[in-house]
């Protein structure tokens, strides 16, 4: 089999590298620490052949994820040729703009170009394929769950010109029923209006950043009161199977292009400011975050009804499968009622919705049926795909380090935890995407009082965010509403789920404003260490969970190396770490 690396190369920036034996993947994010990294995905990249031993020359082809890309002459080619990383979803700097008008008068030159540029310094002499963005999104649900009969759907801001795409998967075939782009007559035009925008634009309004911080208003939403949701239910609306809204499409006239020409020079605005621009004149002053934020969940989730019944009432859905990818998908509140629709029997979210996974689709589509089979053949039940922590050596002077079977360091990982100590695991493979699952996770006790106040403050995160729990497999139907042990999305945190009454108290300081939670379950096999850390938890404690949340400082990618997590450590974000077979703290 050949050697394929397969590049996202825009935000969250990721690689993938597979050969006849395994694959490895990682986001440019957790080499760089530079959260969500924007641009080529080089230091990953490296990362990657220095695990399977080879070099740029012994690779045989490279995937880019997105055709449209291919003959771009877009301003950021310069950012990603030299390396650079910036948040283009959010504004840009003065130097960045300076750049932009130095390189606007040189823009002859396409992306393609600059790729065979870099790669022929490389001693690259292979192929290079380009591959639709929504396709891609598409094939990485089927490489977690290649059910053989379910229908697929992808939903984001945008990608090659469209902005969803459903397919169904029948018999090892895929076929595309429709996308966004069906219903303009395939008119090469910019239709980036959809939910996605909706959300990203929100978030900017409200002073958060787009394509970043979508999360927080999930978080506030369970706060406020729909007093807006009139104003969402206006902005854009489903019918007959497109999204409208009232601004029009992102295709802008003349003189809006003009005006965010200037935006981008003078203020840094690299995205579509017409929907921002109209919260702000439409929306009163004296608004409160939350009931914006809840107005805005509301409203999505009627939207998304809308359209699952316009493909339910077209497709005649009966008890389907949906497999569900694309940034808006990362919404687990929206995933849950999607989930509870009677025409629907589950949903499976791909565990790396948004952008990072792409690579995962793009492998999956070239693969052969046979190479699918092998690497790709059942249901997924982790997504350690990532490197192993390296060897370390730290300081005898500055750290206590004791080694422990692995009976004995769950029985002493869950009496720390009992006595409120706050354990942070680096074990193992790095989690593929965005969601740490007890391979860089940090792990705390449910019960303390106010642990949600100590965790935020260690993690300096914001007080409204909820922590998830960690939950056996064994256990889940006891605590969780409506749940089924084919719920494969819950292994990996993307739906959340109704909490039983009768665990209300006894979980209160974790369980969301709406009772809810967006749980992880595990079962021994996948994750052994933190199965038995659960199991003689609840022997101790009668509490069937405990608090799995990612092990990182807010605006901090997730740890990769040993040395991250001894940084963890010094600056007292947890009390011990857990790497591997060994106990680390701090003299």
């Amino acid at each position: 089999m050949e050697n394929i690396l397969a590049l996202h190369i825009g935000h969250d920036a990721t690689a993938l590298l597979i050969d006849d034996k395994s694959f490895v993947a990682i986001s440019e994010e957790r080499v760089t620490r530079i959260k969500n990294y924007f641009g080529f995905p080089l230091n990953a990249a490296e990362k990657l052949l220095k695990e399977k031993k080879i070099n740029w020359s012994e690779i045989d082809k490279i995937l880019i994820t997105s055709k449209s890309i291919k003959n771009s002459r877009d301003y950021k080619n310069f950012f990603f040729f030299n390396f650079i990383n910036h948040d283009f979803c959010n504004e840009i700097g003065l130097s960045v703009r300076l750049k932009f008008v130095l390189n606007f008068l040189k823009r002859n030159k396409t992306f393609d170009f600059y790729l065979k540029e870099f790669l022929s310094k490389k001693n690259y002499n292979g192929k290079i394929l380009y591959l639709d963005h929504h396709l891609c999104h598409i094939a990485s649900s089927l490489a977690m769950y290649p059910f053989r009969r379910s229908y697929l759907l992808s939903l984001d801001g945008g990608g090659d010109n469209i902005n969803w795409s459903f397919y169904s998967y029948r018999n090892q075939n895929l076929k595309l029923l429709e996308n966004s782009m069906t219903f303009y007559q395939n008119k090469k035009i910019c239709v980036h209006d959809t939910p996605a925008d909706v959300y990203a634009n929100t978030a900017k309004f409200l002073g958060f950043r787009r394509l970043r911080d979508e999360g927080k208003i999930m978080g506030l939403s369970a706060s406020g009161k729909p007093k807006y949701f009139k104003y969402f239910d206006n902005l854009l609306i489903f019918e007959k199977g497109r999204f409208i809204s009232k601004l029009g499409s992102q295709d802008r006239p003349l003189l809006q292009k003009i005006k965010n020409f200037f935006n981008l020079i003078i203020f840094g605005l690299s995205y579509d400011n017409v929907q921002v621009e109209d919260m702000k004149n439409n929306i009163k002053k004296n608004f409160k975050k939350e009931d914006i934020c809840c107005s805005l969940q509301k409203w999505c989730e009627k939207i998304s009804h809308k359209f699952f019944d316009y493909l339910s009432e077209k497709y005649n859905f009966n008890n389907e499968k949906i497999l569900l990818s694309g940034g808006f998908f990362s919404n687990v509140l929206i995933n849950q009622k999607i989930k509870e629709r009677r025409d629907i029997d589950n949903v499976y979210v791909v565990p790396n919705m948004s952008d990072g996974g792409l690579v995962l689709g793009a492998i999956y589509h070239y693969l052969s049926n046979q190479e699918k089979k092998k690497f790709f053949g059942s249901i997924a039940k982790n997504t350690f795909f990532g490197l192993k922590p390296e060897i370390f050596n730290i300081s005898k002077n500055n750290y206590k380090r004791q080694k422990l079977e692995k009976s004995k360091l769950s029985n002493f990982v869950a009496q720390n935890l009992i006595k409120n100590k706050i354990v942070g695991i680096i074990n193992d493979r790095m989690e593929f995407g965005p969601r740490a699952l007890g391979n860089r996770s940090i792990l705390a006790n449910p019960t303390k009082k106010n642990i949600t106040k100590i965790l935020n403050r260690r993690l300096k995160r914001s007080d409204f965010m909820p922590f998830a729990p960690m939950i056996r497999d064994v256990d889940a139907k006891k605590i969780l509403e409506n749940y089924s042990s084919e719920d494969y999305s819950s292994r990996f945190m993307t739906i959340t789920y109704n909490v039983k009454q009768k665990y209300h108290e006894k979980l209160r300081n974790i369980l969301h404003l709406d009772n809810t939670f967006r749980v992880q379950i595990i079962d021994k096999i996948e994750n052994q260490l933190c199965y038995e850390i659960l199991t003689n938890f609840f022997k101790k404690s009668g509490i069937p969970c405990i608090i799995n949340t990612s092990f990182n400082v807010h605006d901090d990618p997730i740890v990769m190396s040993i040395n991250d997590a001894i940084k963890a450590l010094n600056h007292d974000v947890i009390d011990l770490l857990v790497a591997d077979n060994e106990v680390i703290t701090k003299k």
